[in-house]
């Protein structure tokens, strides 16, 4: 009771004379949001490209997010301690929340991790800023998994053994996926948005190996319990 009265009173007392745009917005480096006022139609924080560096302190709103490195985009910068507007090459990106140009290359976007953290504007805080506007996605989500509890509990019942085979060869299939997933990422470079940012390349190999061996350790077990499990 103690929680839910201090609650409403950061509520009550917090909230009317707030900007709640700052919750599901992300501002550019005037700190003007995306998406709002002037920059109605510019709904997606960028960051410019300086050779291989990224501009994290002079972000801007961007209309759209570029695919490739065929565009163009006109963009801060300083020569002699002077600012100044240049067209600068842009690069790939996803759109993430519809919020942010985040870039696919992992060293980018670990640059925008690295030059954000702590800040208004943190990108990484994108899924905290998507809260006040989520209600309804994390109710269904609930609803949904009270549901799927339920209806597990039911299928127990009937059908056990399926169910558990079933929960034994998840456990070896995921971490043999997920596994091959690390091993391509670090021989061919392929696939490895699917890890995260920040990895090093002995990280992903660990990963791999990890992964590969958990899997095929699930399987043995599966094979030599088959006659427990049945």
């Amino acid at each position: 009771m103690a929680c839910i009265g201090g609650l409403v009173y950061l509520h009550c007392s917090g909230v009317p004379g707030a900007n709640v745009e700052v919750m599901s917005h992300l501002a550019d480096y005037r700190g003007r949001l995306c998406g709002v006022g002037e920059n109605l139609e510019k709904p997606y924080l960028f960051f410019c490209l300086h050779g291989d560096r990224l501009d994290v302190k002079h972000m801007q709103c961007r209309d759209s997010c570029p695919s490739g490195r065929g565009t163009s985009h006109r963009c801060l910068t300083m020569v002699n301690g002077e600012a100044k507007w240049e067209d600068m090459r842009d690069y790939p990106t996803i759109r993430i929340a519809g919020l942010l140009c985040e870039p696919l290359s992992l060293g980018l976007a670990q640059q925008v991790d690295d030059g954000h953290k702590g800040e208004l504007s943190d990108p990484s805080a994108v899924v905290l800023r998507m809260a006040a506007n989520a209600w309804e996605p994390v109710s269904v989500a609930a609803l949904v998994g009270f549901l799927l509890g339920v209806g597990f509990l039911v299928l127990l019942k009937y059908c056990a053994s399926a169910l558990i085979w079933l929960g034994m060869l998840l456990l070896s299939v995921g971490p043999l996926v997920y596994g091959s997933v690390a091993l391509e990422c670090w021989h061919g470079h392929q696939l490895c948005r699917f890890l995260g940012r920040g990895m090093e390349s002995w990280q992903v190999l660990s990963v791999g190996i990890g992964g590969c061996v958990l899997g095929l350790l699930f399987a043995c077990l599966l094979m030599r319990q088959t006659h427990d499990i049945a």
